[in-house]
């Protein structure tokens, strides 16, 4: 029972360490990127409300817009 109690938690420890190290290498030259631009460029759908959609005076707006407008904000960055 401790041998697999042990298996497990040693699968979780090289998994959840897998996971950093492929989410943080691939983010660096993209960021680099958009902070030497200043500008997050996000390629969507306009018709698909509640998530993305223009609004009647042609502002791209909805959930997708509003989540990418406060990730770029909290960058410093538009």
């Amino acid at each position: 029972m401790k041998l697999a109690r042990g298996m497990v938690i040693s699968v979780f420890v090289v998994l959840a360490a897998a996971s950093w190290f492929l989410a943080t290498g691939h983010a660096g030259e993209v960021l680099d990127r958009i902070k030497k631009d200043g500008v997050i460029r996000m390629p969507q759908q306009s018709e698909w409300a509640p998530f993305s959609f223009t609004d009647s005076s042609g502002v791209h707006t909805g959930f997708d817009y509003e989540v990418a407008r406060e990730i770029a904000r909290r960058m410093g960055v538009t």
